[in-house]
């Protein structure tokens, strides 16, 4: 399948890069604002094309999928392009910035007869898949207790009085957008859409929150989430059941998973190479071709945008891209 990058972040290179491990990848185009910087990179992958004009790109017949992996704001407008010209999408996490703009574009993926799936990379994972497959070995899952605090390193420059893209909130970023995302998507794989939602948080004077935490109830269990770009931490996920507990070292770099029953651990996943985005980006070119495959869909995506939207409004966190036609 013939590939367009639309933006040139390292995360731009890092899907080159795992697709390129890949045989029915191949990357034809790349786009930025920024001539310069997109002929830079299709040169340095042997790309066709450089693109600074976003209708060029999506005029072009030799691109077939676009990944979109810039700011979130402008998700939902490259991608509505993108669709409207008959490309196939996998946009970078999160799909937009809130609920409503995902269902436009679910509404027109469908009106055109394109794929549309969100790069949420930790979700297909073998570890992720070798967690689902023991699942009911831990009985009725109770609990999920899911944290991601990563300190990030452009809070060091906002620290010293710099306010860089992660921090912004009319780029539709910070903690909840970045990073509670991981956290998200298994807690309602696992569990569903939450019949409640209890949220905390701390914003930054950007606007932006630095770190939250949210209580997801259901009738039956629980799901707690919590998440942060100002603080670190090294507690383990943990899936508790009526009948034991599966750990995971951490939710976004799947290492080693193990169940425990009875006060016995076995070792179910470990592995110490870090997991690209290949498998991803394996299963998106699959579901393009039309092949049954284990994926998460643009409905769960819309879901979880919708937890989302719940958490920021909860805690304050305001995008201008909330109240845009």
């Amino acid at each position: 399948m013939n590939f367009a990058t639309v933006g040139t972040n390292w995360i731009t290179e890092a899907f080159i890069q795992a697709g390129s491990s890949l045989d029915d990848f191949q990357l034809q185009a790349v786009y930025s604002r920024n001539i310069e910087r997109a002929q830079t990179l299709a040169d340095q992958y042997d790309a066709a094309s450089a693109y600074d004009d976003l209708e060029q790109l999506c005029r072009d017949t030799n691109v077939e999928a676009l990944y979109i992996a810039s700011p979130t704001r402008h998700h939902f407008s490259i991608a509505m392009a993108g669709i409207q010209h008959g490309k196939h999408i996998i946009c970078e996490k999160p799909m937009c910035s809130n609920a409503e703009e995902a269902k436009r574009l679910l509404a027109a993926a469908s009106e055109y007869g394109v794929t549309i799936m969100e790069a949420i990379k930790n979700m297909y994972f073998p570890a992720w898949e070798t967690v689902s497959n023991h699942l009911d070995e831990i009985g009725k899952l109770r609990r999920a207790s899911i944290s991601y605090c990563q300190y990030s390193s452009r809070y060091d420059a906002y620290r010293e009085g710099t306010v860089l893209n992660a921090f912004k909130p009319e780029l539709s970023n910070g903690a909840s957008m970045d990073i509670g995302i991981y956290c998200l998507h298994p807690a309602l794989e696992l569990l569903g859409m939450p019949h409640t939602v209890q949220a905390h948080g701390y914003l930054l004077e950007t606007g932006a929150d630095g770190q939250a935490a949210a209580l997801l109830g259901y009738p039956e269990a629980q799901a707690v989430v919590s998440y942060s770009k100002i603080s670190a931490s090294t507690q383990p996920v943990e899936l508790q059941g009526e009948d034991g507990t599966i750990t995971i070292d951490h939710i976004n770099h799947m290492h080693r998973v193990t169940l425990t029953k009875k006060g016995e651990t076995t070792v179910l996943w470990e592995n110490n190479q870090e997991d690209s985005m290949a498998h991803e980006i394996q299963a998106f070119i699959q579901l393009c071709s039309g092949e049954d495959v284990r994926h998460i869909p643009i409905e769960r995506s819309i879901q979880v945008l919708q937890v989302l939207d719940e958490i920021r409004a909860q805690i304050g966190v305001y995008f201008p891209a909330d109240t845009e036609e």
